[in-house]
Parts: structure tokens; sequence; C-alpha cells
């Protein structure tokens, strides 16, 4: 299953969404992992890894103004050490308060949470540079705290990236929910509630999702 991370530029900003894997995820699996990595394979390289990533897209992570977490798992902010505190890191304070108190959950690592502590909190959906073109919005169930991201776009569609809110655009479709969302009811409520906002739109959106590399024009007639 594919680890997905997101670059937006705008004019005036380069953001990137979600970080990926922490780098000891190569060097050292087991003492990252712990007793997860007894059940899972994962198969992460160097070129992987975020900064070499943007490294892709001829930028240093110095040139990064943003980061922007969907959630707190290992396979989403394990890359923030990348980024050395020299941007601007937010999550949702739900989520860091959810992940700093789960202490026996196997999708967090207290290595990426310990580091999370210096990240903005911020509270609900925001308009990111107070020009309606970027929105965090809530999206809790796959996490307690987790946020997608819609990109008002000027050309034929919009953007939305799901993140986690559902790990492929079929599931999205289909309404489905992850196989061991941190709460159900709350991961069928958010997938509705952004069916809504794709619906309510006078164009059609693309849809990405975090663990699913083909994205899908999605309009209101779908």
């Amino acid at each position: 299953m594919p680890v997905q991370a997101f670059l937006i530029q705008t004019s005036e900003v380069n953001i990137v969404v979600d970080a990926g894997f922490h780098p000891d995820i190569i060097t050292n699996t087991k003492g990252y992992l712990g007793m997860l990595s007894s059940v899972v394979e994962i198969e992460v390289t160097k070129e992987n890894l975020i900064d070499h990533q943007i490294k892709q897209h001829n930028l240093e992570v110095s040139n990064i103004d943003k980061v922007i977490y969907s959630h707190l798992h290992f396979d989403h902010c394990g890359g923030a050490v990348l980024f050395e505190g020299k941007t601007t890191e937010m999550v949702q304070l739900k989520e860091f308060e959810s992940a700093h108190n789960a202490h026996f959950h196997f999708e967090y690592n207290k290595k990426d949470i310990d580091y999370a502590k210096n990240f903005k909190k911020i509270k609900g959906n925001l308009d990111l540079l107070g020009n309606g073109e970027i929105h965090l919005i809530e999206t809790p169930g796959h996490s307690a705290g987790h946020q997608s991201v819609w990109i008002e776009n000027s050309d034929d569609s919009d953007i939305l990236l799901l993140c986690d809110a559902s790990y492929s655009v079929h599931q999205f479709i289909h309404r489905g929910h992850s196989k061991y969302p941190f709460k159900k009811e709350l991961e069928i409520a958010s997938i509705n509630r952004l069916h809504n906002m794709i619906e309510n739109r006078n164009k059609p959106v693309c849809v990405y999702a975090g663990h699913d590399p083909i994205p899908q024009i999605i309009s209101e007639r779908y």
C-alpha cells in the first residue's frame, strides 16, 4: 500500500501535506517500530523519504513554508524530523492530544509524538492562507483529529486531498470505512460531509487519497 505525501505550490508559498516515514524506519526498523515490526512489512528506501521527494521538484526542505499533518500516525508524520523545525508545522489540537494519550496504540510512535509537541496546534476548520484558496477541514474518524485539505482551483476542478479520511478513492466513492478506525461513526460522518461538499460545488473535484496513487475526478452528478 503506497503512502502519499502532497506538495502544494502557490505563487507565494510551498506547502507539504504529510511527511511520510521517519528515517529510522530504514536504519533501525525494529528499534523504531518495536513489536509492530513483527506484524507489518514496510518497504522504504532513502529515495522514498520526504526530503528526497521534495528534491524531485527542484526544492529543498528549507524551501517549504508550511507542513500540514493530516494526523500523527507513524506513516504520515515520521518524516517531520527531516524539516528540522525550520518550517511551520501544523496539526489539529484534538489529534495531538489523542496521540499524546494513546500510549499503547500501535499506529502512534512516541518519538514522533514527542517531536510533534513543537507543532502549531489548530482547532477546527481553517482558511490556511486567509484568501479562500486552501482549506483545512476537520475529518475525524480514522483518527481523533484527522484533517483533510480542500484546494479551490481557478482551473476546471477543485482538489480534495482526503489523506486518510478514506484509504482510496474507490472506498470514498462507496462510502466505506477503514478496517480499524478510531471511531467508525465519526469516519462515516466525515465521508458523508465531504460528499455533501462535492455535491454543492458547481464544478468537478479531483480527489486524492492517502494510500491510493490514482486520483479521480468526481462531480455532483456521480
